[in-house]
């Protein structure tokens, strides 16, 4: 346990040292060790293994390409050379926008609860069960969205079908989930 630990602190040490304070990472941010081990890594299966990890990325800079994990609420910036990850390191959410200054969200709402993400774009009608096993239940449906409560975790989540499918799932207040 004390590897891990002390990758995330020297990760972090490195995030926030000698960058100017418009970009730097703040310390309360948490820092993505579950990739250290793409750099080096083949450009084509580092992006493999990024998108296997629920990330996507948001903005290419020549070889720089900005990561995000709405689920971590993290954005990871990953240069590139010679056709290899050459760094993965953390940067401020803002920087994973196209638009400098704005941090990507997809609504309103909260980003979707954890449990959930994999949900979005999967048939809502075949998708029922699967929530109901995670403590899950339909407390209510407006149009194509309905609102789904787990009395475990005390989570509210806000589901708009489009085409049949999940199009996005967002965490809103417990107010919605009640009659």
């Amino acid at each position: 346990m004390r590897v891990p630990v002390l990758i995330a602190v020297a990760a972090l040490l490195a995030a926030c040292g000698g960058r100017d304070s418009e970009n730097a990472v703040p310390i309360d941010t948490i820092v993505p060790v579950d990739v250290a081990d793409l750099v080096g890594a083949k450009a084509a299966d580092g992006e493999t293994q990024l998108k296997e990890r629920r990330y996507e990325v948001t903005r290419n800079d020549g070889a720089t390409a900005y990561w995000w994990s709405g689920s971590r609420g993290s954005c990871l910036r990953v240069v590139m050379a010679d056709g290899r990850y050459q760094s993965v390191e953390p940067v401020a959410p803002t920087q994973c926008s196209s638009t400098a200054g704005k941090k990507p969200v997809t609504s309103d709402a909260g980003e979707a609860p954890a449990d959930l993400v994999s949900f979005v774009g999967a048939n809502g009608g075949q998708s029922e069960s699967a929530l109901q096993n995670l403590g899950y239940e339909a407390t209510r449906t407006v149009g194509l969205t309905s609102y789904w409560w787990n009395q475990a975790t005390g989570v509210c989540a806000r589901i708009v079908t489009a085409d049949g499918r999940y199009r996005t799932i967002n965490t809103v207040a417990e107010s919605n989930c009640k009659a």
